[in-house]
């Protein structure tokens, strides 16, 4: 019997939901002739899994009582409010949804 370590992949070691491998494919072939920081790939997902988290829990408090489905109106909803803590990260004209008025 060998006592082998079983691989573990970065980002469940970290700690993450979304995969650190992919956000690091793309960072390298964004900038091909820079070199990266080695762990760069975790710090960029954790911060986009923030953001993401922050957005869905503020949308998903736009939804009525009642209601079971989340629509891109209350994600566009959600990225206006003021409350939103990651507001200033998205552009303000997204493709695809139209302005509600307030």
């Amino acid at each position: 019997m060998s006592d082998k370590k079983k691989n573990v992949r970065k980002h469940i070691q970290a700690g993450l939901i979304m995969p650190s491998q992919r956000v690091g494919k793309m960072i390298r072939k964004r900038f091909p002739k820079r070199r990266i920081q080695k762990h760069v790939d975790i710090a960029v997902t954790a911060c986009a899994e923030y953001m993401l988290r922050e957005l869905l829990k503020d949308s998903a408090d736009k939804v009525d009582e009642g209601k079971k489905y989340m629509k891109p109106e209350h994600i566009h909803q959600a990225l206006n409010s003021k409350t939103c803590e990651v507001r200033g990260m998205f552009p303000s004209q997204i493709s695809g949804l139209y302005k509600l008025s307030e």
